[in-house]
């Protein structure tokens, strides 16, 4: 009898190979299910990012034109944030929607400007008035923006803390104003026989080309009102009714 020259390779008993695959089933099966978990947290925590070509889920043309362009023949619908027909987006002038193409100057109907704004005709959009630009624009004045808008009373200046026109102060007391009308008064015949009720300074102004200090003297029992002027010399003149 010939003797066999390979030796003899040892079987499993029938037992043992079950055993075998269902350890092979179960380290597949947690493969598999670590592929997916990652897979799903990857994908869940991965927010798109607009402006890298591709037009995601989360993305649309309306939010997001630099990744979601419409084709040919399309516009966006701001509505319903989709490409649509041109002809399904025809712009109606006086429908108060500011279309795309529409703008405040050409269609101030559709294109409102909001509040503290105004329509700029070079721009043709709403803009909000800067004070210091140089240019006196919409909703400014010499009283809350003289360095664009010059002051229009004579004698008065641009504050640049206040940004408002005023009337520079004199060399001269309010106390010092008040003692003056009130001896001016005492020895001016017209005003003999009548008493002086209250007396106060209003503020400053320009009379024939002066800075002046207005005293108002209110006469007693009386109820009616003089005018005073006092220069920084000390000068007294009597002003016109206010």
């Amino acid at each position: 009898m010939q003797e066999n020259p390979y030796p003899d390779i040892p079987e499993f008993e029938s037992s043992e190979k079950p055993k075998i695959n269902k350890i092979l089933y179960v380290f597949i099966g947690l493969i598999l299910i670590i592929v997916v978990v990652y897979a799903v947290v990857f994908i869940s925590a991965r927010k798109p990012a607009c402006g890298n070509g591709v037009c995601e889920v989360e993305e649309n043309c309306f939010d997001c034109p630099k990744d979601c362009k419409c084709g040919e023949g399309k516009i966006c619908s701001e509505e319903k944030k989709i490409c649509v027909k041109i002809e399904e987006k025809k712009k109606k002038y006086g429908n108060g929607v500011c279309d795309p193409g529409e703008n405040c100057w050409d269609h101030p109907k559709d294109c409102i400007c909001g509040e503290d704004e105004y329509c700029s005709k070079e721009e043709k959009k709403c803009v909000k008035p800067v004070c210091g630009n140089g240019k006196c624009e919409d909703y400014e004045d010499s009283y809350n923006c003289c360095l664009d808008c010059n002051c229009t009373i004579p004698g008065e200046v641009c504050n640049k803390e206040t940004k408002k026109c005023e009337m520079p102060d004199i060399n001269l007391s309010d106390n010092k104003a008040k003692e003056l009308v009130i001896d001016y008064f005492k020895n001016n015949p017209d005003y003999q026989g009548l008493k002086i009720g209250s007396i106060n300074v209003t503020g400053t102004s320009v009379y024939d080309k002066e800075l002046i200090k207005v005293v108002m003297i209110q006469i007693a029992e009386e109820g009616w009102y003089i005018y005073f002027g006092v220069t920084e010399n000390g000068k007294v003149v009597e002003l016109p009714i206010m």
